[in-house]
Order: structure tokens, then sequence, then C-alpha cells
């Protein structure tokens, strides 16, 4: 159980980090 709520932590960080990178991206050229 621990393990599987790691992994989903893990998955939704190196989902969410793109995302973000992106957005830095977008308010970083302004």
């Amino acid at each position: 159980a621990m393990n599987q709520g790691l992994s989903a932590v893990l998955g939704a960080l190196g989902s969410l980090a793109p995302t973000s990178r992106a957005i830095g991206d977008i308010f970083g050229s302004e």
C-alpha cells in the first residue's frame, strides 16, 4: 500500500514537472 502511494506521488510529480516547466517558460518569456 505504501509503495503504491509512493509510485502514485512520483507519477503525479513526473506528469506535473513538464507542465510547470512549460508554464515557467510562458511567464518567463514575458
